[in-house]
Formats: C-alpha cells, sequence, structure tokens
C-alpha cells in the first residue's frame, strides 16, 4: 500500500505542477435565450425522473422502463435515432429484462467518443425506506446533461470529422448491482470491445448538478493537500481518471474551460483513492478503454447522497447548464 500511496502522491503533484488555472470563459457563447431553454429541459428532465413512484430502483422494473421510455422519446425528439440495449436475467428466479437507451452522432466507423449517464437510483432500503429515493443529483442530473448535450449537438448539427458520438444511458449502476456484469454500462462496454469498436474515450456524467459556495463545503480523500490546491468550496465540476488518463484528462479540462463559466478541476489517480472508480466509467477501463467521470464530486460534497433528500430543490440548474456547455466543446473537438 505504501508504494501506492507514493506513486498516488507523484501523480498529485503532477497534476498540481500542470493544473490549468486558465480562468473559466467570462461570457458564454450561446444566446441569453439559448441558455434559458437549456436550463428549463434539463428542470423538466429531472423532475420527470425524480416524480416517478415507485422511484427507479433495481427492484422496480416497471419504474425503470418508463425512465427508459422517457430517454429514448426524448433522443428522438432531438432528431437522433435511438434504441435499446437490452439483456436478461434472473431475480429471485424471474427472469427481468433491464434496457440501456443509446443513439449515435455522426459517422459509426470513426472512432467514437461515448458519452454516458445511468438512470435508476439505489433501493430504497439504502436510504429512506419510507419515502424512497429521489435520486435528483444522483443521476438525474447526469442522464438529463446526457440529453440536453444529445440535443444540443443534433440542433447545432456539429461536423465531426475525426470522431463520432454515442450517447448511452444506462441501467443497473447502484448497488446491489455496482461492480458486477449486469451493470448496464458492462453490457454496453463488453458489446463494444466484441464488436472491436475503437473508442477514443468514453466520460461518465455522474452528478453534476449540487454545489455550493459555502466554506467547507467541499471534503476530499485526502483534506491535505488536495483542500489546499482546489479549495474548500463545492463551487466546482471536476473529472477524474485513473494515471493512464492524464492526457485526456488535460484535453478535456483545456476545451471544457473554452466554453464555461465553470471552473474545472482535474485528478489523476489511482483507483485506492476513494470515490474515483464509483462510477460508469470502471467498466470501460476493464475492457481497456480510456474513460473518465466528469462530477461534482458526490458524497465529498453532497449529503443528501443516497436519501431521500436528493430533491430537485437541491439542484443548480444554472451551473449544471454551465456543465452541458462545457461539455458540447469537448464533444465538437
Amino acid at each position: 500500500m505504501k508504494k501506492y500511496l507514493i506513486l498516488f502522491l507523484l501523480i498529485l503533484a503532477a497534476s498540481i505542477f500542470l493544473q490549468n488555472h486558465q480562468s473559466p470563459q467570462k461570457n458564454r457563447t450561446i444566446s441569453v435565450s439559448d441558455f434559458t431553454k437549456l436550463q428549463t429541459n434539463l428542470r423538466k428532465h429531472v423532475e420527470f425522473f425524480t416524480r416517478l413512484a415507485p422511484v427507479r430502483s433495481s427492484t422496480e422494473t416497471v419504474t425503470l422502463d418508463k425512465a427508459a421510455e422517457y430517454i429514448y422519446d426524448s433522443l428522438l425528439a432531438s432528431g437522433l435515432k435511438p434504441e435499446y440495449q437490452t439483456y436478461d436475467f434472473k431475480i429471485a428466479g424471474k427472469k427481468k429484462t433491464f434496457r440501456n437507451v443509446k443513439a449515435m452522432y455522426g459517422d459509426p466507423t470513426k472512432p467514437r467518443i461515448v458519452v454516458g449517464a445511468h438512470y435508476d437510483v439505489c433501493d430504497s432500503e439504502i436510504g429512506n425506506p419510507a419515502e424512497g429515493v429521489p435520486g435528483a443529483d444522483d443521476n438525474a442530473s447526469g442522464v438529463s446533461g446526457m440529453l440536453e448535450l444529445a440535443r444540443l449537438v443534433q440542433e447545432n448539427k456539429i461536423d465531426l470529422s475525426s470522431h463520432s458520438i454515442e450517447f448511452v444511458a444506462y441501467t443497473l449502476e447502484e448497488p446491489p448491482y455496482f461492480r458486477t456484469e449486469q451493470m448496464g454500462s458492462y453490457i454496453h462496454a463488453a458489446d463494444l470491445k466484441n464488436k472491436n469498436i475503437e473508442v477514443k474515450f468514453m466520460v461518465s456524467l455522474e452528478m453534476i448538478g449540487y454545489f455550493s459556495d459555502a466554506v467547507n463545503s467541499q471534503k476530499y480523500p485526502f483534506s491535505f493537500p488536495m483542500s489546499q490546491i482546489f479549495g474548500d468550496q463545492a463551487n466546482f465540476i471536476a473529472i477524474i481518471g485513473g494515471p493512464l488518463e492524464f492526457l485526456t484528462l488535460n484535453r478535456v479540462q483545456g476545451l471544457f474551460q473554452k466554453e464555461s463559466t465553470l471552473p474545472i478541476y482535474k485528478l489523476s489517480a489511482p483507483a485506492f483513492v476513494q470515490g474515483t472508480d464509483w462510477s460508469d466509467h470502471v467498466n470501460y477501463t476493464k475492457f481497456g478503454y480510456s474513460a473518465i467521470m466528469l462530477t461534482d464530486t458526490s458524497f465529498l460534497r453532497n449529503s443528501n447522497y443516497h436519501q431521500s433528500t436528493d430533491t430537485i430543490d437541491t439542484i443548480n440548474f444554472e451551473k449544471m447548464a454551465d456543465v452541458v456547455l462545457g461539455m458540447r466543446n469537448v464533444l465538437k473537438n
């Protein structure tokens, strides 16, 4: 363990040395009306997912299907051609069918950027059994951001020369299926590998809606020296990946900053650093793909994580819209 800790500190030191402290974009490259529309759409999506009842956990397949249908219809309304990726397995002796929803933009024969987010929530007993877990930040925010990214890419008719984009909404990211082959992202990543599809990189949108300017609102796996580097306010978005993703993180950070007013910090760290591999990107690395996570840092700032209090009123839709704008620029280049 000692050698891994030393490795992490060396990587962190390199990240600090090369950290791009360029100020975020001062003025958004989008009209006020379009930015307002983006916020309105994000709120509409999050509201739909959080109002579903029973909550969209693995035991509620009817609710999961309603969420998947909404995602399918939203991608279709954006002008894309979505499709379901279904798979079956038995729960308590009964066969159940689960669905990812995916849609391509651009030439599918070109290397692709995969933009993914999970639409399920943790089982109710993990949070509050009486009320369930609405999952506004975890992860209605991520899948809603993915839907709006897809809309903006399609509406703007972004011209891609070197790559294509695949948008994917995953089922079964949460416990009890996390780190199992039943995860929707495992199914998708395995399928890409089986078909020998080239992936530029994958980015998981994992909780992108909770922000705070309060002092000491941001925590870290290692308080020292991370709080001294990144600050104690939860007012930024983070991109996180393993040591091999260092260059990808640099590129994503630079492109993001050119269009978003929101600060973005990067961290390249091994998996033993708490939380760095707690999302769907973990399955792509298993198959040798470069994969990173875009996140508001989850439980390290949001006390509503996996609780009945993870509600829509805790989401900052202006900052969430800035996340989407930054990622739009990443996908364009």
